[in-house]
């Protein structure tokens, strides 16, 4: 769900909850607050949902299952760190708006706004862990990798090691040494082939 979309289906349950009447807005600012509550309120269950999807794919990660799902998690890490950057300035805003209770608003409105956007904050921080722990994994899954491929190189290692000694003895014994020089010296073939 991209930010837009979860500003618009904050503000679609604002409006629905509005004509229900199940909150009842007494001024602008009340509608601003409840605005902000309808917002933590969908981020709050849109990361319950990406964390979900997390525990089931760092599940296969951990089990060394989960190579297939590398660009999953780019594709989940991306997400959240595009949540941080387009919502985290306007906490900014907001905390700055907020230092004093302007004088439309009430002192129960402007405790209202202060805690949802603590909530907006504590999304923010949420985002953050939830995207960190993408990297984790996916730094797991590139040690996972490294592991595989050192295995693999030891045993191309340990294969080629067994047979340098035969190629070796093979490479000397068909040395064509007619044209050698020192080939009639006592120690002729042996300083030809150290050097």
């Amino acid at each position: 769900i991209s930010v837009e979309h979860h500003r618009l289906r904050a503000l679609k349950n604002l409006q629905r909850n509005i004509l229900q009447r199940k909150i009842k807005p007494k001024s602008p600012p009340d509608i601003i607050c409840a605005f902000l509550e309808a917002l933590n309120e969908l981020g709050d269950n849109m990361m319950n949902i990406f964390s979900q999807r997390l525990a089931v794919v760092e599940a296969r990660v951990l089990q060394r299952e989960g190579q297939s799902q590398r660009e999953n998690l780019m594709a989940m890490r991306a997400n959240a760190l595009s949540l941080i950057r387009h919502i985290s300035f306007k906490r900014t805003t907001m905390q700055e708006v907020m230092r004093e209770r302007p004088a439309i608003m009430s002192l129960s409105t402007f405790m209202n706004f202060k805690g949802q956007i603590e909530l907006y904050g504590a999304l923010i921080e949420d985002a953050q862990a939830f995207a960190d722990q993408c990297q984790m994994l996916l730094d797991e899954l590139r040690t996972q990798t490294g592991e595989d491929t050192g295995r693999t190189l030891y045993v191309l290692t340990v294969i080629s090691a067994l047979f340098l000694p035969g190629s070796l003895l093979a490479t000397l014994w068909g040395m064509n040494v007619d044209d050698v020089p020192f080939k009639n010296g006592e120690h002729g073939f042996y300083l030809v082939t150290i050097t």
